[in-house]
């Protein structure tokens, strides 16, 4: 049978033909338009940097021309014309008096229209936050971009303000939320930020803020009034797990919004932090957080959102710890200057070593180094090479201490409940041989919770001595001998052993709680070291299932021991979680908080300081140094009076290399 081309097969062939044609003209067309695509993502990212330009640009002309006006208005400027002035008129007292007759009482000139022999005198305006940044951007080698890699010794467990508690935590929230001032580095003067001004009433006791306009939160909300009193209304919810910055709120009899730019609050009695914590409150958006229930609140991990220059990378919501980092981006509708960097991360590096490594490799920007590897090491050719190396007491570096627990495990009076036993406690640790042998010189023994660097240690206290036979007398009058193995024990018989908890995965903390166990052991304690990771460790805080614990506090210029010491903290999960109670410490903290006088307060924190001393609540074991590397990438940081420059004003060189 002959294959004939029909018509049938001619007008498949030609629907083929046709299908092919089309399919071709198809894809030309999607290529085109995908090339067009491509241009007009490459046009945007072009003009998105050209007014990232143009924004610095208008940034720096703004911020000269101020500077322009502030010099002008300083000008002494030379009057047409003269006048007579009585040497011993009104001049002399501080009044002055002007051509027309108007006086005054501030010793400035009145000028009235007609006077136009002199101008008038402004007062400057009132240096911001952001003129700081603004002058980085000045600087010689100064760009934006790259990113900031930073490294954590342990794994967060909440970013959620308010309910999380570590260190780590509080450094990441500043990069995201905002205050409605901030305290100058250098001059530790307050600034505006959120805030364009304030006054505060004659008797210190109503602080009025006038905030700005133009702020927004990340998704473009403006921030209001509300949002600080929704804040303040958060903070003191008793329904919400926050009773550490409860304590430091208690004080305030209201915080009300007298419109949506204007925000009152009111105390009920003076204290000497009132002002540092309404100025320095972290605004929360009631937008955003009013979504969520208090049990919601408490159990969310990552709850972090704000008006700050930052933002999470990922969804709020979708954070979960254990992911081995932290990861913030620019948030490109911030209202205030760019910041510098596009991307700021933090490394969970748990191993001392792998950290060295990641920044020998420079896959990290800032290492601090165990104390042995920054001594042996510090001076070394590799580092300096690399590396800008810091090392400085700072009065803001806080204390490492063991706190006793005053209770048993069932919330009885336990053997650490007597200040005897305490003190000898203390006693039988060398935390001088310490310092010099684990932390090799890069601390110093502490006297007590204040630093020595600052005004509200009491110069007149120095550091229990290592002193076994004292020890040992002590131990003795609360009732202690030595049983048939070695151990001591009490009058009851009950051997003296007792667990000391602290966070894994630190070798200088592992070393300290094993040479304090060593210690102990030869007057016969029978201490265990009980590491545990960290947010099993503040479990067991929160539930004063503990012995004895060994951590640290951050510190400040002042600071408020009633977080930490007055009894009115014990429950609740307050942070004196020892249970510690002496009616006498808690008169003296309260006096010392409502008092205005600074030299007057400052004698009262040197009795408070006084009684720690003497009761040993804590074994203060010692102030750290700061020790750090940082990649000669990184500009622009420098010792200031409390430490280094923030890093928020950091950047990398123009011309570095990776």
């Amino acid at each position: 049978m002959e294959n004939r081309f029909t018509a049938r097969d001619f007008l498949m062939m030609t629907l083929s033909v046709a299908t092919i044609v089309v399919v071709l003209l198809v894809w030309v067309n999607f290529d085109r338009k995908w090339d067009r695509m491509v241009r007009i993502d490459e046009n945007i990212a072009r003009q998105q940097e050209q007014i990232s330009r143009l924004r610095t640009v208008f940034e720096t002309l703004e911020h000269q021309i101020e500077e322009a006006v502030v010099r002008i208005e300083s000008i002494e400027w030379p009057e047409v014309g003269t006048r007579q002035v009585d040497p011993n008129g009104p001049i002399g007292n501080g009044e002055a008096r002007n051509g027309t007759g108007a006086q005054t009482g501030t010793g400035e000139t009145r000028v009235e229209p007609s006077d136009r022999g002199t101008r008038p005198r402004v007062t400057p305006r009132q240096a911001h936050s952001h003129d700081r940044l603004r002058r980085v951007r000045r600087m010689e080698g100064y760009r934006e971009g790259e990113t900031l890699t930073q490294v954590m010794h342990m794994t967060v467990g909440k970013l959620t303000p308010l309910v999380a508690t570590d260190a780590y935590q509080s450094e990441i929230e500043g990069w995201v939320i905002e205050s409605l001032a901030d305290r100058d580095p250098e001059t530790l003067e307050w600034s505006p930020l959120i805030a364009e001004s304030w006054d505060i009433s004659e008797d210190g006791l109503v602080y009025t803020f006038r905030m700005r306009r133009d702020v927004r939160f990340s998704d473009g909300s403006p921030l209001t009034a509300r949002d600080v009193v929704y804040t303040y209304d958060l903070i003191m919810n008793p329904r919400i797990d926050t009773p550490r910055s409860r304590s430091y709120y208690e004080r305030f009899e209201s915080v009300t919004a007298l419109d949506d730019f204007t925000v009152e609050f009111r105390l009920r009695d003076y204290y000497f932090l009132a002002f540092q914590f309404a100025a320095g409150m972290g605004i929360l958006s009631e937008k955003y957080y009013s979504q969520f229930t208090e049990e919601e609140f408490n159990q969310s991990r990552g709850l972090l959102f704000g008006s700050g220059p930052y933002r999470l990378a990922v969804d709020p919501e979708d954070w979960r710890p254990g992911r081995q980092r932290i990861e913030l981006v620019r948030n490109d509708l911030y209202w205030g200057p760019r910041p510098t960097f596009d991307r700021v991360v933090w490394r969970e590096i748990l191993e001392d070593t792998a950290r060295s490594i990641a920044f020998t490799n420079r896959e990290t920007d800032v290492h601090a180094p165990l104390p042995r590897e920054f001594v042996r090491t510090k001076d070394s050719r590799s580092v300096r090479e690399i590396a800008n190396v810091f090392e400085f007491d700072s009065p803001t570096a806080g204390y490492r201490y063991i706190g006793w627990n005053f209770n048993d495990r069932d919330g009885n009076p336990g053997r650490f409940n007597d200040r005897r036993v305490r003190q000898a406690m203390t006693m039988l640790i060398n935390r001088q041989e310490m310092a010099d042998r684990i932390n090799y010189g890069l601390a110093t023994v502490s006297a007590g919770p204040f630093h020595f660097m600052g005004p509200q240690a009491n110069p007149d206290i120095r550091p229990w001595p290592h002193d076994v036979e004292r020890a040992r007398r002590l131990l003795e009058e609360a009732g202690y001998t030595r049983g048939r193995d070695g151990i001591l024990v009490d009058a009851e018989g009950r051997p003296f052993r007792f667990s000391l908890s602290t966070a894994s995965g630190s070798p200088v903390g592992e070393e300290q709680a094993l040479y304090i166990r060593d210690a102990l052991a030869q007057v016969g304690i029978d201490m265990r070291v009980d590491l545990l990771e960290w947010s099993t460790l503040l479990s067991r805080i929160n539930e004063r299932n503990f012995d004895a614990i060994m951590l640290g506090w951050t510190g400040g210029i002042e600071t408020d021991p009633n977080q930490i010491f007055h009894s009115s903290q014990i429950e609740d999960g307050g942070s004196n979680a020892i249970s510690y109670s002496n009616p006498d410490l808690d008169a003296l903290i309260e006096q010392a908080r409502a008092t205005v006088d600074e030299n007057e307060r400052m004698k009262v924190w040197h009795k408070v300081h006084a009684i720690l001393h003497e009761d040993q609540p804590y074994t203060f074991l010692t102030h750290p140094k700061t020790a750090v590397f940082i990649n000669r990438r990184v500009q622009n940081v420098e010792k200031l009076r409390v430490g280094l420059t923030p890093r928020q004003e950091w950047f990398i060189d123009a011309g570095a290399t990776p």
